[in-house]
């Protein structure tokens, strides 16, 4: 199981877990509408779009587009620490950086 922070066109945030690599993530979610509405602040439907998936993995965060990107590497503030062209460079720099990975399936 993976961890994913989900990121809507209005900037609000949710962190969600599924079975699934970054790039299903990213496929599956992006410009995909959820509805935030129905509250008493947003008495109506609200439909926002998916604007980025990024994939958490110990306090950074992974991103890629689509399946021939390069993954990019966050720490918690957004602050872009690195760009690796596979998933193995990733699993590297976190070994080398003594940062724990979630599990070996990425």
């Amino acid at each position: 199981m993976n961890s994913f922070k989900i990121t809507y066109a209005d900037g609000n945030i949710t962190i969600t877990n599924m079975n699934a690599t970054i790039h299903e993530a990213t496929t599956y979610y992006t410009g995909t509408s959820f509805n935030f509405g129905d509250t008493a602040a947003h008495p109506r439907d609200k439909m926002v779009k998916v604007v980025f998936v990024h994939q958490i993995i110990n306090n950074l965060f992974v991103s890629q587009k689509n399946i021939f990107a390069n993954y990019n590497i966050y720490d918690e503030n957004g602050t872009w620490l690195n760009t690796f062209r596979d998933m193995i460079d990733v699993e590297e720099f976190c070994k080398q950086h003594q940062l724990a990975m979630l599990n070996n399936e990425l």
